[in-house]
């Protein structure tokens, strides 16, 4: 059994399959190996697909990012010809937004900024 530790937990699938002696001499190792067998049957996992990602791909979906968070800070500066400019306080706290946003390491975060006119 403690060769199968690290096999019966964590992010794996485990299929286990016990066998037992029918004669009467093998009974206490046929009883045991059952209860082992019970034990381990109500062990619950919940596997997860390890996935590996291109780091060229992160690098490229980031940089598509960054600049449309850029082109966003630029059109609420007022630099693309549209809307009003932003005060200095307004643009202190939109690139604080930005900031969090972007050493935020949750994968789910939004960034909101309000609404766009």
């Amino acid at each position: 059994t403690s060769v199968l530790r690290d096999s019966l937990g964590g992010n794996c699938k485990t299929i286990m399959i016990a066998t037992i002696n029918p004669e009467a001499s093998h009974t206490e190792e046929s009883l045991s190996t059952c209860k082992f067998a019970q034990r381990v049957s109500l062990i619950k996992n919940k596997a997860l697909l390890n996935e590996e990602t291109d780091p060229s791909i992160i690098i490229r979906k980031l940089k598509d990012e960054l600049l449309n968070l850029r082109e966003e800070i630029a059109f609420l500066k007022g630099e693309a010809g549209e809307g009003d400019a932003l005060l200095p306080t307004e643009l202190e706290e939109l690139k604080e937004q930005c900031r969090q946003y972007c050493y935020n390491t949750d994968p789910y975060s939004t960034l909101n900024i309000g609404p766009m006119t």
